[in-house]
């Protein structure tokens, strides 16, 4: 549902769970849907399981956000990564 209103509509940014499952594609397949969608909207991947991280560092290395919100998380920590998402990606404009 969520990629079907990437593709009428504009965001600033997205947080993207890396666990997050459609059928068979999971976080790093869904980032790869959104970049293909929307190469230039910042992606923030999130984790709460360090058995993902090969998925993280793929996604990084594919263009996401370098900082990763890791679960649990305070909403200072989840403001501080997107501050620093939003400022970098403003200043590459």
């Amino acid at each position: 549902h969520a990629l079907l209103i990437l593709e009428r509509e504009s965001f600033d940014l997205i947080l993207l769970d890396e666990v997050f499952k459609i059928g068979p594609f999971d976080g790093l397949d869904t980032y790869r849907k959104i970049r293909s969608l929307n190469p230039s909207i910042p992606v923030i991947m999130m984790t709460g399981y360090s058995d993902v991280e090969e998925h993280i560092t793929q996604a990084i290395q594919e263009g996401a956000f370098k900082q990763v919100i890791k679960k649990p998380s305070t909403i200072a920590e989840i403001t501080e990564v997107v501050g620093n998402c939003l400022m970098e990606c403003n200043s590459k404009e």
